[in-house]
Formats: structure tokens, C-alpha cells, sequence
């Protein structure tokens, strides 16, 4: 979001979210409105779920048993992992331009909640073409990384 309002601050268009920052400003809220619902659901899941996630044998760390695939993540740590790959996205767009970061954080979300690896390849191929090629037509401006995209 933060990018978005510097970008939007320097734009003299019609319009604040008719440019590049509007958008920028736009996708940031969806995502914070998105990873806050997350956090809402898994909440309220966690309250209902009868067996609390809590190891037993209280000398081992609680990330000794965290594994990384996908079904065996609890809920919990599934928020944990999302939102700590929302900070690698933010951390990313800089080095390897929107497009690319936005690619890998959409295929990393989707491994994490366990969708298809078709669908998680199919969905990369289909927003690659739209944010590529979409994105400029639309007359939007994006950080460019060290592809050139």
C-alpha cells in the first residue's frame, strides 16, 4: 500500500486510483483485507477445535515438529507461513519486479493451502500473461526487476 501512495502522490492524472498508484493501493488493501479474513477464520477455528495444538513433552520447542508439507501443517502455522510469505512478497518486488514476485507468492499461497499442482501451474501461467502483458496495456506502471518485467 505504501507503494501505491508514493506512486499515487507523484501521478498528476485524472485520478488518484485511475493510475499506477490507485492499483498498487488497491491489491495492497485486497491482500490485507484477505489476510486478515485468514486470520479471522483461523482464529475462530482454533477456538473450536476440541484437541488444542500444544506438544506434549513441554521440553521441545513448538517448531520441532513442523513439517513442510502442506497437509501436515497445522492450520496455525499455515497463518504463520502466510503471512510470513506476504513480508518475502513485500521483500521481493523490488529485486525481481512485481510480475515475478507476485508469481512466486501466488504459488507459494496456493502450495500452502493445498490446491492441485495443475491448478497452482495453470493459475501462474494465466496471471504471468495478465500481469506481463495486461498490465502495461491497461497503461500501468510497475516495478521492473532484473528481467525487465
Amino acid at each position: 500500500m505504501y507503494e501505491g501512495v508514493r506512486v499515487g502522490l507523484k501521478d498528476t492524472g485524472p485520478g488518484y486510483f485511475s493510475g499506477p498508484g490507485g492499483y498498487l493501493t488497491i491489491i495492497g488493501s485486497a491482500l490485507i483485507l484477505f489476510g486478515l479474513i485468514e486470520v479471522i477464520k483461523q482464529v475462530v477455528k482454533a477456538e473450536k477445535r476440541e484437541d488444542p495444538v500444544v506438544s506434549e513433552d513441554i521440553g521441545e520447542p513448538w517448531f520441532s515438529n513442523i513439517t513442510f508439507r502442506p497437509s501436515k501443517i497445522t492450520p496455525t502455522n499455515k497463518m504463520r507461513y502466510s503471512f510470513i510469505l506476504c513480508i518475502v512478497y513485500v521483500l521481493l518486488i523490488r529485486p525481481l519486479g512485481f510480475t515475478i514476485a507476485s508469481l512466486v507468492y501466488l504459488g507459494a499461497n496456493f502450495w500452502l493451502l493445498e490446491n492441485k499442482v495443475r491448478t497452482i501451474i495453470l493459475t501462474i501461467v494465466v496471471m504471468f500473461f495478465i500481469l506481463r502483458y495486461g498490465l502495461p496495456a491497461m497503461g500501468l506502471s510497475v516495478p521492473k526487476g532484473i528481467f525487465g518485467f
